[in-house]
């Protein structure tokens, strides 16, 4: 198939463009012009051809776009001072994606959207979140990455292209720069845990992560037309309830991929100390600490004009009662099974990480 990946020089979008080129297709990356091509190096050199378009421009997306039988659109903003520009690049961007097919003649048949565990919310800390489970994002990131959902569903309904959605959690492997910092932290043997008490987590490598993308490109049940009561219509069950049907129709067209752990970022982080050879040391911070340190850094990277790492919209979601899912509908539907647990994901993390010079 002809495949476009939006957002293919970021860290999910390289490694997609080249599973996909792996599994044979053809690809085509989209990506703005002054957009650092470093991440792509090996996608094109396996022959990645490269489209040059901004998200806000329809039209020079339909010229990046026309003729492409699916679209994996990976694109995206994943932290800002305000809601306005998460919403500008998340909401609005991936409505120009569908505005930009609309103009096409010959448009893709299939759009796979990756938005984020944050658009469907946090979970009860005891029960995994299953696709069909009502929306409840509280994060600007996440209202942002539900409001791009509602914007694709919209378009599933107006007959524009068949809609698959993924909703990716912590993602970690080569080229990440946000895990990073844990690793870097860790490699001296320290923890900062969030809160007094560990939210459950999943987790997954990104090998598995686009390994998943790809499978639910290729054989996923798109969102439904004219649904009764879709999540994304304003129906689903609460997250207290779990259905005997795990291709429960309420979230029908949505996935999830993980390692299939339940993980806290403690656990995390004590997976990646003991990989460097030492023994962790935690550090529980309380929710006031948590507050009072995101409002200082969050203060601080206003004076510098960047964004910092931990920022209180990131305080929100570490202190959030759980983020973990169940993906036995992947492993049913898909026939998806994750190859990287915790400690090989990390193991080899910190390996390329070495290799890149990233680690001295």
């Amino acid at each position: 198939m002809r495949a476009l990946v939006t957002g293919a020089s970021g860290f999910i979008g390289s490694h997609l463009a080249e599973r996909l080129r792996k599994d044979g297709h053809e690809v085509r990356a989209m990506v703005r012009a002054t957009s650092s091509r470093a991440n792509l190096e090996q996608a094109l050199v396996q022959g990645v051809t490269l489209g040059i378009a901004s998200l806000s421009d329809p039209d020079e997306i339909k010229d990046v776009i026309d003729g492409i039988d699916i679209v994996y659109h990976c694109a995206g903003m994943t932290a800002a001072f305000d809601s306005k520009p998460l919403e500008e690049v998340n909401a609005q961007g991936t409505a120009r994606i569908f505005q930009a097919i609309e103009r096409c003649a010959n448009p893709p048949k299939r759009v796979v959207l990756v938005s984020s565990l944050e658009a469907a919310g946090q979970c009860d800390p005891n029960i995994a979140r299953r696709e069909y489970h009502a929306v409840c994002p509280h994060t600007r990131y996440g209202i942002s990455k539900l409001h791009g959902e509602h914007a694709a569903y919209e378009a599933a309904q107006r007959g524009m292209a068949e809609v698959i959605i993924v909703r990716p959690p912590i993602v970690y492997g080569p080229r990440d720069k946000d895990v990073f910092q844990m690793f870097q932290a860790a490699r001296h043997g320290l923890i900062g845990q969030p809160g007094l008490r560990a939210a459950p987590v999943s987790i997954v490598h990104v090998a598995d992560l686009v390994r998943g993308i790809s499978l639910a490109g290729a054989k996923g049940t798109p969102v439904p037309v004219d649904p009764d009561a879709h999540v994304l219509a304003g129906g689903g069950l609460a997250t207290t309830v779990i259905s005997n049907e795990h291709a429960h129709a309420e979230g029908q067209g949505i996935y999830y991929f993980g390692d299939g752990g339940v993980h806290t970022t403690t656990s995390f982080c004590e997976e990646m100390v003991r990989a460097f050879g030492r023994r962790p040391v935690t550090l529980k911070i309380p929710a006031a600490g948590m507050w009072v340190v995101g409002a200082a850094t969050e203060a601080v990277g206003r004076l510098r004009g960047k964004v910092p790492a931990l920022n209180l919209d990131k305080v929100k979601t570490s202190l959030g009662t759980g983020w973990f899912f169940d993906h036995s509908k992947a492993a049913s539907e898909l026939e998806y099974t994750p190859e990287y647990d915790v400690k090989r994901g990390v193991e080899t993390t910190i390996t390329w990480l070495r290799g890149a010079g990233w680690l001295r």
